[in-house]
């Protein structure tokens, strides 16, 4: 994920401190202030924000963003953020002055369709629509240590539907084998929708679930679980370290999805 030092300014805030000495805090944040964080000096979307997020935007017309845009446009709605399960980021470092927040490495880690609408609603509004001053709920966890990363990722992941293979979406290995296969001029959708949203064309994109069969089948000669249970090796920690580790050379991921696209043929 891309490092970013960002300020966040709040109408309130609580804090608590870990026994490990890492700060946490729970935020009530106006839009258009969260609007400021999403957004560079030009106005344009901070896509790296979402580096370490399991997902990409699902689209407008997904119902879950549907419901937040009809929530955003109504005036006589209930306050946002009674509605909404908020936003939550990791940072390496944060300190306030006032209600005004320095964060150091920040990467919203749940939220992006939150996020991806309040950007969208608020950009076509008229700078004085009543819509800047709704809130929205802010978590902020301030940690680096990479595991406790990856449980809030999957924890907060957990509370709406999510397939296995995007909880695996921030691990290293899924990383490396991204960077590998990019260089194969391949597309990982290790977070499901970039590259459709990027505009990838869709015969070089490979979904996680595709190279996880293909790693059964083609490497591991475990075509029967290739065919009816891909998804155990992707909830399983012992299996998915079977076909997903550190050790493996990084050019078998790209032969075995191409092998696979061969036999299709």
């Amino acid at each position: 994920p891309s490092t970013y030092g960002a300020e966040l300014r709040v109408l309130d805030w609580l804090s608590h401190e870990s026994d490990g000495g890492e700060q946490s805090y729970v935020c009530l944040v106006s839009l258009g202030d969260y609007l400021r964080l999403l957004t560079d000096d030009d106005g344009a979307y901070r896509e790296h924000l979402f580096d370490g997020n399991v997902r990409h935007h699902e689209g407008a017309r997904a119902t879950v963003n549907k419901e937040i845009a009809q929530t955003l446009a109504d005036p006589d709605a209930p306050p946002f953020w009674w509605l909404n399960n908020g936003v939550t980021i990791i940072c390496s470092g944060a300190s306030s002055k006032g209600k005004k927040f320095a964060l150091d490495d920040v990467q919203i880690v749940n939220g992006l369709q939150t996020s991806r609408t309040i950007y969208e609603a608020l950009c076509s509004a008229d700078s004085k629509d009543p819509v800047f001053d709704r809130h929205v709920l802010v978590r902020v966890i301030e940690t680096q240590d990479p595991k406790t990363i990856n449980r809030v990722i999957r924890a907060t992941n957990r509370q709406t539907p999510v397939k296995e293979e995007s909880l695996r979406a921030t691990d290293e290995v899924q990383l490396l084998i991204e960077d590998h296969l990019f260089s194969e001029e391949l597309f990982y959708d290790r977070r499901r929708n970039f590259y459709r949203n990027s505009g990838k064309p869709r015969s070089k994109i490979v979904s996680v679930r595709a190279l996880t069969q293909a790693l059964l089948a083609v490497v591991h000669s475990k075509p029967d679980d290739a065919r009816a249970r891909p998804g155990d090796y992707l909830k399983n920690d012992s299996k998915y370290e079977e076909i997903f580790n550190e050790y493996s050379s990084l050019s078998i991921y790209p032969w075995a999805i191409r092998c696979q696209w061969i036999v299709d043929a």
